[in-house]
């Protein structure tokens, strides 16, 4: 029961700290960002995060989160990755259709 509320938190707080300008921040600064956060069940668990470079640098960014937890066997944890791209601006766009011509 524990285990799957830990996968469903590091999930949702994967999902929030996926921000590629926050990540770059964090790598040229070298900051793991750690926090406590208590479940629906009422149990706490220790969530961390870390971003790093896949390849070079303004590339693809990694994004490594561990959840510690109190499980049967004791200390028990997770870890997922998620890798993210940098945000590439379109080139402008040739409106060459029936606008273009009036």
């Amino acid at each position: 029961m524990h285990r799957v509320e830990a996968y469903n938190i590091l999930a949702e707080y994967l999902a929030q700290v996926a921000d590629y300008g926050e990540c770059v921040r964090r790598i040229e600064t070298n900051q793991v960002a750690t926090f406590i956060v208590t479940g629906e069940s009422g149990m706490q668990f220790r969530v961390g995060f870390r971003c790093a470079w896949l390849g070079k640098p303004f590339g693809s960014i990694s994004i490594t989160g561990i959840i510690e937890y109190s499980g049967e066997g004791g200390l028990e944890e997770l870890e997922q990755e998620l890798i993210i791209n940098p945000i590439s601006t379109p080139p402008p766009r040739n409106d060459t259709g029936d606008n273009a011509r009036q």
